[in-house]
This record gives C-alpha cells, sequence and structure tokens, in this order.
C-alpha cells in the first residue's frame, strides 16, 4: 500500500514547514536507532505482498523485527504508542492467517466497487495485505481496515484503529525530534 508512505512524507512536509530546516537537521542528526530491523520488517510485508505467500511466517518475521526496532527506541517520543499500532494490527492479521480484513461493505463505501455488488469472501485483494472477509468470518473485525477519510478522500484507503496509532506514534516522534526535545519520553 502506497498510501501510509505518501502520509508520512505528508507529515514530514507540514512538521518541515512548522520547524523548518532546524527541524530537518534535529532529525537527521537524531534518527531513530535500528533502521535495519525497520527495513528488515519491512522488506519481509513487501515479499510477503508480492509473492502472496508464506503471509503468515513473513508477518511474524516482520513482526519479530518490528519488535527489536521498537524496543530500541522505547524511550523516544511516540514509540510506545507505535508499538501499540503494531501490536493491533499483528494480531488482527495473525488471528486471520496472515491478512488484514476488509469488508466488502468498506470496499463499497470507498467506492471500488458499485453498490449492490458483492464480492467472493476470501478473496485476495491484489498487492495488498488486505482479504474480504465479512463480519461473520474475519476474526478481530473490530481491529479490520474498516476506517475511512471523510468525502471524496474516502477512496484513497482503509484504515485499521492499529494504523491510526501507528500514524500518531510516528506524528509525535517527528514533532518532538524535529522541535528539538530530546528527553526520555515513553509515549
Amino acid at each position: 500500500m502506497i498510501i501510509l508512505p505518501l502520509t508520512l512524507l505528508v507529515m514530514l512536509v507540514a512538521a518541515t514547514l512548522r520547524f523548518g530546516w532546524t527541524g530537518l537537521a534535529r532529525l537527521a542528526l537524531h534518527p531513530p536507532q535500528g533502521g535495519m530491523s525497520a527495513l528488515l520488517a519491512c522488506s519481509a510485508q513487501a515479499i510477503s505482498v508480492w509473492t502472496q505467500q508464506y503471509r503468515l511466517v513473513l508477518l511474524l518475521v516482520s513482526a519479530i523485527f518490528l519488535a527489536i526496532f521498537c524496543w530500541q527506541n522505547r524511550n523516544r517520543a511516540g514509540f510506545v504508542v507505535l508499538a501499540i499500532g503494531i501490536v493491533l494490527n499483528v494480531s488482527v492479521m495473525v488471528a486471520n492467517d496472515g491478512m488484514m480484513p476488509i469488508s466488502s461493505i468498506t470496499l463499497q463505501r470507498m467506492q471500488s466497487i458499485p453498490a449492490g455488488s458483492s464480492l467472493d469472501t476470501g478473496l485476495t485483494l491484489t498487492r495488498s495485505k488486505d482479504r474480504v472477509l465479512d463480519g461473520n468470518r474475519a476474526r478481530l473485525v473490530w481491529l479490520s481496515d474498516w476506517l475511512l477519510l471523510p468525502g471524496p478522500f474516502a477512496r484513497l484507503a482503509a484504515w485499521s484503529a492499529g494504523d491510526a496509532l501507528m500514524l500518531a506514534g510516528l506524528a509525535r516522534l517527528l514533532w518532538y525530534t524535529m522541535k528539538g526535545e530530546f528527553s526520555d519520553r515513553t509515549l
């Protein structure tokens, strides 16, 4: 999914507009630790999406690398919230065989499919971590991708509660790092 990187880019641009080049310099001088762990986690997820094989195994590998990354940065602003979001997403995906459930109703609300159409339950969306599972088939459905942006932005992506927490944690990390507050903050 390209939406999460785009969202991070928008957050970075907004923080740069607020704190200027000095904020970017602070971010460059104080990056999160363990970038290789984060890169390996993203790589495992990308392989899972592109090959559509070994989803659960690659999800667990990714989760291990993300846990290492979060542990290395546990005292940085935003990382506790980020870690909670990761745990929520991993939990729902493990409960659903390595895939994130999304309902056909959510897809209709995104206007990805015409109203009245139905998608086969169990259908994996192309080049996605999502699988169409309606409420009676999905486990931990309240943690699935069902949150949409308002109005015309709804068609961009469906978000989970875990996604929202991860973005909130990353926003907090950017804000405090670019602002120049490097004291240990656990949330």
